[in-house]
């Protein structure tokens, strides 16, 4: 599978690719071998309608299974969970971690934002053992987020077996997502700290930024002719490769179901492309936002968080530190 992942990147990126579509038979092929569930045929010999987060999961796995751990540490999160009986005090608290690759998010009636949608699910009543009781018993499971990967996939739970029909029905429900998802109050008192000097960082750049634009105002600039001279910062703690240190991360892409499944791809800030089959239109965030459901219009059913790049912007020098400059640059170019 890492194979067949890898040569279609091959074919994107070859420089003498024509602009005709790429056809990606070997990673299908690769596809029906390692995972012949998705292979399968209707009665006129049709390949069938397959679920997109299965496919999505099993391919993620299959990737990070032969690539290994350097990989796995992208998409890797562990949950720390606390699991206390109800019905007797004298019961030990459960403290233990657990792993996940996938965040879900749940439609029920109440929920209108998906961060809401996946809190609702982390935390609740449940039936636990008690040893001291010898008996099942009523519990509560509390569950934080102890540590947060660079890459995160989330499913909005929008399928649900309809019992009077025999069929999986699909719920159309708005659920509000953002272009920058944050998950600190998701997270463990100990990462919540953690995060606060990469959070630092973001208030800066984005001060920084209205720096920027304030003095193109003032200067008569048309903003998108400045240059960012912003330097990236790395995204993972440093002793923990892989990892998430802001807890924010922005939306890169996600999968529709209407009919059939169409991918949504960032290609760069405000620019998007809907690839619908073999056919690729440009799209703008605002498009994408549109994509929370509740009508006729595509509605998002896998979504892919990656790391919020935070840049590092210089200090601005006033006009007069420029004009000495640019004044010193000229006398230079004329001596050369």
């Amino acid at each position: 599978m890492a194979m067949a992942v890898k040569s279609v990147y091959e074919m994107l990126d070859n420089p003498h690719r024509t602009d005709e579509p790429l056809v990606p038979f070997y990673m299908l092929q690769a596809l029906h071998g390692i995972l012949p569930q998705f292979s399968s045929r209707d009665e006129h010999g049709h390949l069938e309608q397959q679920d997109a987060n299965e496919c999505f999961s099993e391919i993620q796995r299959m990737l990070l299974k032969q690539i290994g751990k350097d990989v796995r540490e992208f998409f890797r999160g562990r949950y720390q969970v606390r699991q206390k009986c109800l019905e007797c005090e004298d019961e030990p608290i459960q403290n233990t971690t657990e792993e996940f690759y996938q965040l879900s998010c749940f439609l029920s009636p109440e929920v209108r934002y998906i961060q809401s949608g996946i809190k609702e699910k982390l935390s609740g009543e449940i039936e636990k053992t008690s040893t001291i009781l010898g008996r099942n018993a009523n519990g509560r499971r509390n569950v934080l987020i102890d540590r947060l990967p660079a890459y995160i996939s989330i499913q909005m739970v929008r399928f649900f077996f309809k019992e009077s029909s025999q069929v999986n029905a699909k719920i159309l429900k708005d659920v509000k997502f953002p272009m920058i998802l944050d998950l600190r109050d998701m997270c463990t008192p100990a990462l919540q700290e953690k995060l606060i000097p990469q959070r630092t960082a973001v208030k800066k750049e984005e001060d920084a930024k209205i720096e920027r634009m304030r003095k193109q105002k003032m200067e008569g600039t048309d903003a998108k002719s400045v240059e960012d001279d912003g330097t990236p910062l790395p995204f993972s703690f440093p002793d923990d490769e892989g990892s998430n240190n802001s807890g924010f991360l922005r939306v890169e892409g996600r999968s529709s179901n209407s009919g059939h499944y169409v991918a949504w791809v960032r290609i760069d800030e405000d620019k998007w492309a809907m690839c619908d089959d073999d056919h690729v239109t440009p799209v703008t965030s605002d498009q994408i936002l549109k994509l929370s459901g509740g009508g006729d219009w595509h509605c998002a059913y896998v979504l892919l968080y990656g790391p919020r790049i935070v840049k590092e912007y210089p200090e601005l020098k006033d006009g007069k530190e420029n004009l000495v400059e640019q004044t010193e640059a000229i006398e230079n170019m004329k001596t050369n």
